[in-house]
């Protein structure tokens, strides 16, 4: 709470009214962040708005999984994988070794 505090009361003192979740671990504070800010403020999950997002893309791109191969998982991420993989591993109850890849945030999309 102290630290999420510390980050947001200078959004708090100058009176915005909605935050945008957009860091991919910002929705598991919902919580502590709505304690902060109060309820005059609105959160927004972006990455709800891009799962909504992607699977109206492959339902348009007739892509969407019928459900009957198991998924193929992989993630991509900016910080280390042990890291990601360990603090995943307890949201997502899998084991994840092999499946987290990391990529150069200064390089993607070039």
């Amino acid at each position: 709470y102290l630290t999420a505090k510390k980050y947001l009361e200078p959004l708090k003192q100058i009176g915005v009214d909605t935050l945008i979740l957009g860091c991919t671990h910002f929705p598991l504070l919902t919580g502590v962040i709505k304690r902060v800010m109060g309820e005059g403020v609105t959160l927004i999950n972006s990455g709800a708005s891009a799962a909504k997002f992607a699977k109206e893309l492959l339902q348009k791109e007739d892509m969407l999984s019928d459900g009957e191969k198991p998924p193929v998982r992989e993630f991509f991420v900016s910080d280390t994988p042990d890291s990601f993989e360990s603090v995943a591993h307890r949201f997502l109850n899998a084991d994840l070794k092999g499946q987290v890849k990391q990529i150069n945030i200064e390089n993607y999309g070039r």
